[in-house]
Formats: structure tokens, C-alpha cells, sequence
């Protein structure tokens, strides 16, 4: 039985709190925003600097016709939920946009044969595509040999929430588009997501993924087309039960780059704007207009496949610690896919409990409406974030701390600017280091050298070494509190209300079965 594992967190108004009338609550427009989805031996340090000769800033000459590149810094347009990117599909190339998430392997858009599914681009039609093949049960990309009625390879998958998607495997070629215009707001499947497209990269990429022919209401989001999954090859996320390609493995093999990428994560604050300019997709190197000193990028290890899985000992809000360790982090997972950054149970509580002791005199941090209550956001006009703590992360050998303007995210809201707590509790036993915690940080997964790297200069520093059975982390932390200082921090979050995740949704942390689509590809 081939399984999946999502998590999920409750939907909520946005509650606008205002400092002078705290028992009058103001109620905002309710958002539905995107929040998602070990044990080796743990190496020595690594050397910083990059072993990758694609290292360097990445630049493409002005071209009259499309051009294929090998090396990719990629356009990421968003909104203030998630992040995603344009590629092309098929020949000639059909635009689509999809969710970059680091947190799944699946890939799956909409087909023209569905009826129901949302989409924002036109809907893929394999017959417009000469490069396209629709999987058949007797082909061996069918491992599992699960039939649609007409002998076509289906997959079908059910979510935590109960939201599903079904279809068929298609094979076909990608491309991602470099040089081009993009198309604002949100006017559905009328007209592509670009225009003027002068270069492309990973030119006919070969890859297979699921063509949706239905979903449920609970997998549509608006301005994004599907998913694209950047985890770990894995049969349990890529397998649905047949198995699709992993777009990283994929240009990996079919252009010889060197297995990592890079994520700039950007802040957006309007959420009535879709394709707005996010960050940034780098792949097979780093972005040396981003790292100016490579010798300041700091790695963790991977611990175990198929996600990004480090390893997190303790968290501290200014210089006091909520006393975790990381057993009680569980495991913790860099995922692009999930809006806020998330915590189980019990570590959500030290860390509200710890706050509230120790800084009840901050604004909203008390009272019958705070910040740490689900929906709740502060109207901006009437807070600053200046006297809030650092939050510090304590990474197997890295530090990253996140500033009050990163956890109390800035949002532009049907009632105007508000902040909102963008840390919260997960549904199940893992902590997730979402979008939130990534707009703070350049996020480098080497997958070759199976670490992921953070870099800036002011808030990632090197911390010490520590085994997946350290309970001792809190003290060694308050040691080195009281003999030099070091500012910790937590870690932060970004965006704001509680967010719904897309297919990699992070949903209720359940084993879901995958069931089989009867429906003809």
C-alpha cells in the first residue's frame, strides 16, 4: 500500500486588532491562504566554500528566438501565500504555473479533459504537443499496472483533508521560460501567463507527471495551475501510484548540472496581486549577486531523504530558551510549500508560554486578544515591531535568526495594513520550516553533498555540532549566552492568518491510502 504523508492547519478570519480598543474586535476579510506538506550518521563540517564550478552570476546574451541555457537563474512570482514559477510543457511549450515546493515530489497540472479543475493558464492538451505520450497500463512506467477504462495509466491520490486529484501519466518535455513579460491578475484560463518570450532553459526536458481530469474543491487555489515537487526522489511521494519524474532528477540527468539549487524568497505584502515578482529559482549553482562572501554560506546536514530534513535542537526568543530539544522538534523539514513555519504541540506551547512570561509588557503579546490566538492580526497603524526580540534557530552547526519584521509579518488586507504572527502549531508531530522562515535566509540544497545551506551576513551565523540525542543544547546555549552574547531567534514566520496548503498542503499529518481513478485520461 503506497501511502503519503500531508499536514494541514485550520482556516481563520483575520481578526484586526486595534491597540486602543482591544475588547473591540475588529474582523477583516477571511483569507484562505496556502500553508503546507532519519538517522544517518552525522557528518563532519564541510568545507564553505562551494565545490561548484556553476558558482558564479548567471547571465544570457539578448537573443531575437528562444534559446536554450544550461545554467538557470529563474524568475519566482508569488503572492503573500506562496510561491511559485512559469514553466513550459510540451512542443510547442504550454505555459503553466506551479507552486515550488521543496516539501513533495509530485508534480501534477490540469488536463483539458477535466471539467472541474481550476486553472489559470489554458489547460494542458496533450494533443497540441508533438513531444507528448499518454502512458499506457502495458508500459513499464506503469509500475503498478492501476488502469483507467481505456487502458491509459491513472493515478489518484487522497489528501489528509480529504481533497483529491485524479488522471493519468502523461510524458512530455519542460522548459523553463527565462526572458519574458508576465501577465497580472487573475482572469482564469483566458490567456497565458506570458508573453514576449525571447530565452528558455532545459530545453526538452523529459519528465512524466500527472494530467488532473478531476479535483475536488479543496486542491484549487487561485493563480497557481498545479504543484511542482523539488524533495527527494521517494516511491511514497512520487508513486500515485504509478511513478512521475522529479523535475530536479530530471534536468540533473538531462543536462549534466550539478545536483543543487538556490531559493530567494522574497517578502510580498499585497495579496490582491498575483505574478507578482517573489525571488528567484537558481539551479545547478548560487547566485553570486545574492552570496557576496561564499565563505559566509553555513551548512546543516540532510539527515535522511526523501525531505530536507535537519536537525533542530532549541529555539530561543532573545536570549532565553523554551527549554526543547530535538527530540521534542521531531523532524523538522525546510519546505517552500508551507506558508508559515510550524511547530508540534508541545514545543508550541513552551514557546507561547516563554513569550508571554517574559515579554506580557509588549503589545498584544497578553490579554484576551494577542497575537498568539488563531486569526488574530494587529492593525499597523497602531504597532511597531521595534521592541520585540530576536528568535533564533539552533541548527545542527547553524544559527539563523529571524527578526520581529519577519514573524510579525505586514500584510495588505481588505482593512488595510495589519501584522500578523506568522509562527503556529502543526497538526502532528513535525516541525516545518516554511516560506516564512525562507524569506529571511538564501536557501542553498545541495543535494549532492546532502546539506542544505543558509546565507546572510547579519542573521545566519555557525553554531555548535549536535547529535540527534542532545539534550544538553539549552545549556550550552544560556553558557554561551553569559560569556559573550549571542542574539538567538526562533523561527520566524512571514504572511499572516492561518493558511491552507496546497498539494503538498501539509494538511492533517495523516497516512493517506491512495485510491484508483476509474476516469479516462
Amino acid at each position: 500500500m503506497v501511502c503519503v504523508f500531508l499536514f494541514t492547519i485550520a482556516l481563520a478570519s483575520a481578526l484586526v486588532v486595534d491597540e486602543k480598543s482591544t475588547n473591540s474586535i475588529k474582523k477583516a476579510a477571511a483569507y484562505t491562504l496556502p500553508i503546507k506538506p532519519l538517522h544517518r550518521q552525522l557528518i563532519h563540517q564541510e568545507d564553505v566554500v562551494t565545490k561548484h564550478p556553476a558558482v558564479m552570476k548567471m547571465s544570457y546574451p539578448q537573443v531575437t528566438g528562444l534559446q536554450n541555457s544550461k545554467y538557470a537563474d529563474i524568475k519566482l512570482l508569488g503572492n503573500t501565500v506562496e510561491y511559485y514559477t512559469t514553466v513550459l510543457i510540451g512542443t510547442p511549450g504550454q505555459p503553466f504555473t506551479l507552486q515550488l515546493d521543496t516539501g513533495s515530489a509530485i508534480t501534477a497540472l490540469p488536463s483539458v479533459r477535466c471539467v472541474g479543475c481550476y486553472n489559470y493558464n489554458p489547460k494542458y492538451n496533450s494533443s497540441q504537443s508533438s513531444t507528448s505520450n499518454v502512458i499506457m497500463c502495458t508500459d513499464e512506467k506503469c509500475t503498478s499496472k492501476k488502469c483507467n477504462d481505456d487502458n491509459t495509466c491513472s493515478f489518484s491520490v487522497s489528501y489528509g483533508d480529504k481533497s483529491t486529484i485524479q488522471g493519468g501519466l502523461i510524458s512530455d518535455v519542460v522548459a523553463f521560460p527565462l526572458d519574458y513579460k508576465e501577465r497580472k491578475g487573475l482572469a482564469r484560463g483566458g490567456n497565458t501567463t506570458i508573453e514576449l518570450l525571447t530565452s528558455t532553459a532545459y530545453g526538452n526536458t523529459p519528465v512524466v507527471f500527472g494530467a488532473m481530469t478531476s479535483q475536488s474543491a479543496g486542491f484549487q487555489l487561485h493563480g497557481v495551475d498545479g504543484i511542482m515537487g523539488f524533495s527527494f526522489d521517494s516511491s511514497s511521494l512520487t508513486c500515485v501510484p504509478n511513478c512521475a519524474s522529479l523535475f530536479m532528477d530530471s534536468i540533473v540527468k538531462a543536462h549534466g548540472v550539478s545536483d543543487i539549487f538556490s531559493m530567494s524568497l522574497q517578502p510580498i505584502r499585497d495579496n490582491s496581486q498575483f505574478n507578482t515578482v517573489g525571488g528567484s529559482l537558481t539551479i545547478g549553482g548560487i547566485n553570486s549577486d545574492i552570496v557576496k562572501n561564499f565563505s559566509e554560506i553555513h551548512y546543516t546536514p540532510v539527515l535522511r531523504k526523501p525531505y530536507y530534513s535537519v536537525l533542530l535542537g532549541d529555539v530561543t526568543i532573545g536570549d532565553i530558551t523554551i527549554e526543547s530539544n530535538s527530540e521534542m522538534f521531531g523532524t523538522t523539514i525546510v519546505d517552500s510549500g508551507t506558508t508559515f513555519t510550524l511547530f508540534p504541540a508541545p514545543v508550541w506551547t513552551q514557546f507561547r508560554s516563554t513569550f508571554q512570561k517574559n515579554f506580557c509588557h509588549l503589545p498584544f503579546v497578553c490579554g484576551e486578544a494577542n497575537i498568539f490566538e488563531v486569526g488574530y492580526c494587529i492593525n499597523s497603524t497602531t504597532f511597531n515591531t521595534t521592541s520585540f526580540p530576536d528568535l533564533t534557530f539552533w541548527l545542527d552547526s547553524v544559527r539563523v535568526t529571524m527578526t520581529p519584521e519577519q514573524y510579525l509579518s505586514q500584510s495588505l488586507t481588505a482593512k488595510g495594513n495589519v501584522h500578523c504572527l506568522s509562527i503556529g502549531q502543526s497538526s502532528g508531530s513535525k516541525t516545518i520550516l516554511g516560506g516564512s522562515f525562507m524569506r529571511g535566509v538564501y536557501t542553498i540544497f545541495d543535494r549532492e553533498n546532502m546539506r542544505v545551506g543558509f546565507y546572510n551576513e547579519q542573521q545566519v551565523t555557525s553554531g555548535p555540532r549536535m547529535s540527534e540525542k542532545d539534550t544538553t543544547l539549552p545549556v550550552i546555549i544560556g553558557a554561551a549566552a553569559a560569556g559573550g552574547g549571542v542574539l538567538l531567534i526562533l523561527a520566524a514566520a512571514v504572511v499572516t492568518w492561518q493558511v491552507k496548503r496546497r498539494r503538498s498542503f501539509k494538511r492533517a499529518e495523516a497516512t493517506v491510502d491512495i485510491a484508483v481513478s476509474t476516469t479516462p485520461v
